[in-house]
């Protein structure tokens, strides 16, 4: 770090007392060579607080190090923003909070794209920060920054601030990937309460600069490309015409347009830059709604670099020449005049809290300058006394000439103004009054009367036809009492009188027709008054169904073409008109247009029927919308081509419905339409033919509006062979395999559905065996079975093993069988089955492994469910017979479901892909027979080979975790195996 000898001791210049008259001085400065400065504040006019890239912050009080402080793991530092507890720094990828003596009282991270950070603003109550980096804004606490609220956009925030009861926030933003949206520089702005997240606002504007909110006021301006716009968002829940409050014109825009506001949301600023050596600036308080412009001498070959406003009215231009010297300026924008310059590096600037230090910060330096205002003149008090007649007089202007100062008088006829002393000319004007300029010399207060006269004007009366020929009419002029003040005859159609200034109501008589007309004089005046014999003309429209509600009638004058009259929504118009030929136009969605040519010569009805276009051209056109609702773009394309073709050439299909999702997508890979699946999809046909498919509202063709782009690409599609798809990337391609075409046309029209991949047996057999042989490795079921052997035996002996075995077995086959059916009926609907088919194969594949892990198996069976199997093989034991082994093993099947439903959900699943039904219930028997196989292996064993079912359960029992571990295993081999190979 390196001081610049100017800077020597920064603390002793800002306590310096206001002594210049005014001016712009260099303080000092602080340089880094080695170090990227990103931004600097001055904070109470005493701590220089400079931000480096590399996220170090340091603080200066005069030329004294006060504390340095480096913050790490957010990324690099992009600007310091002044608070009441201290400030925050923003980052690109987070933000921090620091008090004054560099304790960092919190920190948060954000995660962002490669982007520049958006904005950072702190709530006037400091207790809030909101920060806008990449795509995300996010509220957090100054104290510990931890996070309240946030939302992301689409493409990229742009600003943000928070109410000062922190209830409120705005925040605007791209919330689109148009890229045409972003050239035209599109935000969406909203306002959200941040206790109920409810948004109170939510509107979109194209071409905006800079934004603002007043809170207090429920103001939202904008900086457009038309001018400032003011809107109270109170009144609408997005830009409507309703909520405009305020505009300032764009004629204010000559050159380049910038916007800007102050921390304090008080002023916009635009500059036109430098116009033929002349600084051109524009101030408006848009709370206020009032306007400052002024002009400021400069450099030919000088451009604006940067400017900042203060909210005490100081304006700061930095000004930069070909040659690469830079100046800052300062002008005042409550009296116009400029403060000082000063030579200076290329920087931007940033005021202090109180306005009278500048800060002028570069990559590698930071200059503080000191601005000085004049000291306030002692004035005096001079009272101006206007008076007509000797009456006062309300309303008069009185100014100073040379100063902006003024007044008008009150009800007594009197003007304060506070001068200094000295000479000044008092310039008074009055509305029908003839100004008047006294001199006055101010020493001590005092007053002065004027006496205004009042000013006579010439009214001139001007009274011609229709066509512009004068008449020959009876003028009378009549003052607001009803006292007439002149009267007579027009010659050549003029009539003049001289009349004191005022209002004045003036009655022309032609004939039978009379005319009256109210003239405020206050200047030479014309009245032109035009005696139309206009004729009225009413329009019925209708067609052979009825009447037509929504046509639309235009009206053109047959010699000029220019249109006189144009209306739409009603079966009937009533128009006035001027006698003479005009050319009428009828029209209506899904009508032929009519056009006829009429002479209006008295008041005139006319019916006329429109014809369907069904009937006057030699094809039917039909459009198929694939979309929804919620689709801005879709519902215009709808409301489009029904306006065009009428709403019964129009069907919308919802893709929110399955079926109607799956033929937009199967659709949109057989006509090539691009990789995103955008909506709307528009399918076009022509006498039952598919001729085109559209991306997009509106075909990609050069056309003078969106209804001519959809006729010309509609008589395109007409001509060519084959089918017209305007792709999502705007490129339109011609489709001409005719089976393509053919296929697409039976899904639309609902002849056939979209294709689905037919799951072979070849590839599904190996899949059910395996799940088959997986799930037969059953340790909860073999435990039921072995102690139902052994209880068997012991009470009937190796005799009834058989009888009792083959019972319970059927009874787990017939329970097991009927359950899959269930099953597969149930997945035939779910969506995606492939999937759902591996999700469950490798949940249920790591839950037998985890079961089985160390060696100790785990049963997931409830004891509740353990403890009715035991109740339920004791009794089939003590009643020895089939029935209540049966009975037992269906009970046992559904007890303990748990153990074995992982492979029977995934088999099941992947049966109800199969169309077949009856090849489903196959496999499904096939799959319970290889399940109940090894329960007829340990019975026979028992029965017949002489395997002491003891010593076949204690080898269950050691093998139940290995078991079980393998079953797992398989299952999620098998999902795998699914997943590729269905």
């Amino acid at each position: 770090m390196r001081f610049r000898p100017l800077a020597l001791i920064l603390l002793i210049l800002l306590s310096q007392p206001y002594l210049a008259l005014g001016g712009v001085s260099e303080e000092g400065s602080i340089s880094s060579p080695k170090q990227v400065i990103a931004d600097a504040l001055l904070l109470n006019d005493s701590y220089l607080l400079v931000g480096y890239r590399d996220g170090t912050i340091q603080c200066y009080k005069g030329s004294k190090l006060v504390w340095t402080r480096k913050i790490s793991g957010l990324g690099a530092l992009c600007r310091l923003v002044p608070a009441p507890q201290g400030l925050a720094a923003l980052f690109t990828r987070g933000v921090a909070t620091l008090d004054l003596t560099g304790k960092i009282l919190g920190k948060a991270s954000i995660y962002r794209e490669d982007r520049e950070c958006a904005f950072c603003t702190v709530g006037a109550n400091g207790t809030l920060v909101f920060i806008g980096v990449g795509k995300q804004a996010v509220i957090y606490t100054f104290e510990g920054c931890k996070k309240l609220w946030s939302t992301v956009f689409a493409h990229s925030a742009f600003y943000g601030r928070v109410s000062d009861d922190g209830r409120l926030a705005f925040v605007a933003g791209i919330d689109t990937h148009c890229p045409a949206c972003i050239r035209r520089k599109e935000r969406w702005v909203r306002i959200v309460d941040l206790k109920t997240d409810k948004r109170l606002f939510d509107g979109t504007y194209s071409w905006v600069y800079a934004l603002e909110v007043d809170f207090k006021r429920k103001l939202i301006a904008l900086v457009t490309s038309s001018g400032l716009r003011v809107y109270n968002y109170s009144r609408s829940f997005t830009f409507a015409s309703s909520a405009l409050v305020g505009t300032f014109s764009a004629d204010l825009f000559t050159a380049r347009a910038y916007g800007f506001s102050t921390p304090s949301a008080h002023y916009f600023y635009w500059s036109g830059g430098v116009i033929r050596g002349k600084l051109l600036l524009w101030l408006v308080d848009w709370r206020g709604l009032t306007f400052l412009n002024m002009s400021i001498a400069a450099y030919r070959d000088e451009h604006v670099v940067d400017v900042k406003v203060h909210d005490s009215g100081l304006i700061a231009v930095e000004l930069e020449r070909f040659n690469g010297t830079t100046r800052v300026l300062v002008v005042d924008a409550a009296s116009g005049n400029q403060l000082g310059e000063s030579r200076t590096i290329k920087g931007r600037l940033k005021f202090s809290d109180s306005g009278e230090r500048l800060l002028v910060i570069s990559e590698h330096e930071v200059r503080v300058f000191k601005v000085e205002r004049p000291p306030p003149p002692s004035h005096l008090e001079l009272k101006v006394m206007v008076l007509s007649r000797g009456r006062p007089l309300k309303g008069a202007s009185v100014r100073v000439r040379g100063l902006n100062v003024g007044a008008i008088t009150d009800s007594r006829g009197i003007a304060i103004l506070n001068l200094t002393p000295g000479t000044y000319e008092i310039e008074v004007t009055a509305k029908y009054y003839k100004p008047k300029a006294v001199e006055v010399s101010l020493e001590v207060p005092g007053g002065v009367v004027v006496e205004l006269e009042r000013a006579k004007y010439v009214l001139e009366v001007v009274v011609v036809d229709e066509k512009g020929e004068p008449l020959l009419a009876n003028i009378t002029v009549l003052s607001p009492n009803g006292t007439v003040v002149a009267s007579g005859t027009t010659i050549d159609g003029s009539f003049k009188s001289i009349l004191l200034g005022g209002t004045y109501n003036v009655s022309v008589i032609w004939h039978d027709e009379e005319r009256t007309a109210s003239v405020d004089l206050a200047q030479n005046y014309t009245l032109r008054i035009e005696i139309k014999a206009y004729r009225r003309l009413i329009v019925n429209v209708n067609s052979p169904k009825g009447k037509v509600e929504n046509a639309k009638l235009t009206v053109a004058d047959a010699s000029t073409g220019a249109v006189v009259y144009s209306a739409s929504g009603g079966p009937s118009f009533v128009v006035s008109l001027y006698p003479g030929t005009y050319d009428i136009v009828v029209e209506a969605p899904g009508y032929a247009l009519l056009k006829r040519t009429i002479t209006i010569t008295e008041d005139t009805s006319l019916n006329v029927t429109l014809v369907p276009l069904s009937q006057t051209t030699n094809y039917t056109v039909k459009f198929y919308i694939y979309g929804s609702p919620a689709c801005p773009h879709c519902n215009m394309a709808k409301k489009l081509l029904s306006e065009l073709y009428g709403s019964d050439a129009v069907e919308f299909r919802d893709i929110a419905v399955e079926r109607y999702a799956r033929e937009h997508e199967w659709i949109y890979e057989e006509l090539k339409a691009g990789e995103n699946n955008y909506i709307p999809l528009i399918l076009v046909m022509i006498n039952g033919k598919l001729k085109a498919a559209v991306v997009g509202a509106v075909p990609s063709v050069l056309a003078e509006n969106e209804a001519a782009a959809w006729r010309i690409f509609i008589k395109a599609a007409r001509k060519i062979k084959g089918v017209l798809v305007c792709r999502e990337d705007g490129l339109v391609i011609k489709i001409e395999d005719e089976d393509v075409i053919r296929r697409v046309e039976d899904v639309v029209l609902g002849r056939a559905e979209p294709p689905e991949e037919e799951v072979e047996l070849s590839t599904l057999l190996p899949m059910i065996l395996t799940l088959a042989a997986a799930d037969s490795i059953n340790p909860c079921t073999f435990s039921v079975f072995t102690a139902l052997l052994l209880l068997t035996m012991a009470l009937s002996g190796r005799r009834k093993v058989l009888a009792i075995g083959l019972a319970f077995t059927l009874g787990v086959y017939a329970t097991y069988f009927a359950l899959g059916l269930g099953l597969i009926k149930v997945f035939a609907y779910v969506p995606l089955i492939k999937y759902v088919i591996v999700a469950l194969g490798l949940f249920f594949g790591s839950m037998s492994i985890l079961s089985g892990w160390g060696g100790e198996f785990k049963s997931p069976v409830p004891r509740k469910f353990k403890s009715l199997a035991e109740t339920a093989i004791e009794k089939a034991s003590k009643a020895v017979n089939p029935l209540t082994a049966t009975g037992a093993g269906v009970l046992v099947s559904l007890t303990l479901l748990p153990c074995s439903s992982g492979p029977y959900l995934v088999a099941t699943a992947a049966l109800a892909a199969l169309k077949s039904r009856m090849l489903a219930l196959a496999m499904l028997a096939l799959y319970n027979a290889i399940f109940v196989a090894p329960l007829i292996a340990i019975m026979i064993g028992v029965a017949t080979l002489a395997i002491k079912a003891r010593e076949l359960k204690v080898w269950r029992t050691k093998k139940l975790a290995a078991m079980e571990t393998i079953s797992g295993i398989l299952l999620i081999l098998i999902s795998l195996y699914a997943l590729f190979a269905i």
